[in-house]
């Protein structure tokens, strides 16, 4: 499975390359890129759903017309889930133990997009990644009317991100909209051998510019 997925990622990455003609914007004048996105992520796990905000820096590669960019993202996604666990004799009450839990990630990208333009003023890219998830668990639970207080999990963990977007010049900058698809495996005290996967639809805005 890991083996076909990086396949497919390769094989999707070098297809858009090969397609990609000249971004009118993209060149030595403006190489510099910032951008901003806020959206919606849906855990395909057991995770729930959560806003994922997120910065990012990028640079427009000099060689292949500009058609390149690598970029450097920090994305927040604060994840929710609720669960039960069956009566236990060895704790009071004899009602279901019910907790919820907020699944909170900071999460770090390295990678890079390809273009190729659709108009004049309209941009289509596909974009393949390397993540770091920093992950902390926040548990809450119930035992009977009585509140136990919070527990921490953290932990970290190496993953991929994989999707595309349009970029359509308005203004100074580009309005963008971006679909991906993000995945780490997840194996720790309360999620064990799982995985923290998210579909993500976000919308932003991105400068280019030159110093």
């Amino acid at each position: 499975m890991r083996h076909t997925t990086r396949t497919f990622g390769l094989v999707f990455f070098l297809g858009l390359l090969l397609a990609a003609p000249l971004r009118a914007d993209a060149g030595a004048d403006a190489p510099f890129v910032v951008g901003a996105k806020v959206g919606l992520g849906v855990g395909t796990g057991p995770l729930g759903a959560g806003f994922t905000p997120e910065l990012e820096l990028g640079y427009v590669l000099p060689f292949l017309e500009g058609r390149i960019s690598a970029f450097l993202g920090l994305r927040y996604a604060g994840l929710p889930s609720k669960d039960a666990l069956p009566v236990d004799p060895r704790l009071p009450g004899s009602q279901v133990h019910e907790y919820t839990l907020l699944q909170e990630e900071a999460i770090l990208t390295l990678g890079g997009r390809t273009f190729f333009e659709l108009t004049d003023s309209l941009s289509a890219y596909g974009l393949l990644g390397a993540r770091l998830y920093l992950m902390r668990t926040r548990i809450r639970g119930d035992i009977d009317g009585i509140d136990p207080g919070e527990n921490l999990e953290t932990g970290t963990s190496g993953g991929f991100v994989l999707g595309g977007g349009v970029e359509w010049a308005l203004g100074p900058g580009h309005l963008v909209g971006e679909l991906a698809f993000g995945y780490a495996p997840l194996d720790g005290l309360v999620f064990q051998e799982t995985n923290t996967g998210m579909l993500s639809l976000n919308v932003g805005y991105r400068f280019y510019f030159g110093l």
